[in-house]
């Protein structure tokens, strides 16, 4: 299921990975009339958020820190942090849109390799996500399926409506 959500295998239209295959460079800081946010801001959010719950459920809490001291952590070898990315400016140092991309890809496959070697217990072993609550390990998976899916809509909206083509 990660795997389908994010790089997309059955079903590859609806997955975050298609749906950035057809942004261009274009389309990847451009904000919609009367929105907020660009897709590489949307891009780089879904890398944070599956950064930080790979160090929630299966790191030792230190790159965010515990308790989260710090959210501008570096984004890989991008030379930008997360919360730079996060921003709907062109950076003075902007990193390539692909790079972006596959420092997400890269995060999301360090998460899903992890996930791929749990069993069914250790599924339900628990930790404690960023607000300081205790989940099974299977939350976050179910959390981030369900935010790939989320967020794969919305690249997909932004891109429809600065190409003017919903044929994504």
């Amino acid at each position: 299921m990660l795997d389908e959500a994010f790089e997309g295998v059955e079903q590859a239209w609806h997955s975050v990975l298609a749906n950035l295959r057809s942004v261009t460079e274009d389309d990847w800081l451009w904000v919609p009339p009367d929105g907020a946010r660009t897709i590489r801001q949307i891009t780089s959010h879904i890398g944070g958020s599956v950064y930080l719950y790979y160090d929630r459920a299966f790191g030792n809490r230190a790159v965010f820190g515990d308790p989260i001291s710090n959210w501008n952590i570096p984004a890989g070898n991008l030379g930008v942090g997360t919360l730079d990315l996060d921003s709907d400016r062109r950076l003075e140092n902007e990193p390539p849109m692909a790079d972006v991309i596959d420092w997400v890809a890269e995060r999301a496959r360090a998460f899903r390799d992890a996930v791929s070697r749990l069993d069914d217990a250790a599924l339900m072993e628990e930790r404690t996500n960023h607000h300081g609550q205790p989940h099974a390990i299977r939350w976050f998976v179910a959390v981030m399926i369900q935010h790939y899916s989320y967020h794969a809509g919305e690249i997909n909206h932004i891109r429809a409506l600065h190409q003017r083509d919903d044929s994504g």
